[in-house]
């Protein structure tokens, strides 16, 4: 049976060639981002200034009420893992990237944490 630590290397090794395959192509995703509205800066203004704000429709005239989150389409290309500056960003957010994924999260620092059996301490 090979070795899972190096067949973990050689499917690093394809990510890397991969992004690069299509980087170079020009691939892109948009996809939808949800964004926070920050109310606390609403407060913030609102204690500055000494009164009271309020948001109103332009249209109607009538108050409106703010969003707690925006929804906008943004785009994001390929990044490229071959150079030193995405190999860089690889292994810095290589913990963010995961760490969504609650279950992939635990295997991947256990993974880090366990050597294998067949190598010498």
């Amino acid at each position: 049976m090979p070795n899972p630590t190096i067949m973990f290397v050689y499917l690093i090794a394809v990510i890397a060639m991969l992004s690069a395959i299509l980087a170079w192509s020009g691939v892109k995703v948009t996809d939808e981002v949800v964004t926070p509205v920050p109310k606390d800066e609403f407060s913030q203004i609102n204690e500055h200034l000494g009164g009271t704000w309020s948001i109103y429709d332009s249209v109607t005239g009538e108050p409106a009420e703010v969003p707690d989150f925006v929804v906008s389409e943004q785009t994001f290309g390929v990044r490229n893992l071959l150079p030193v500056e995405g190999a860089r960003f690889f292994f810095s957010s290589f913990v963010d990237n995961f760490a969504g994924f609650g279950v992939v999260a635990v295997v991947l620092v256990s993974m880090a944490g366990v050597r294998s059996p067949n190598t010498r301490a």
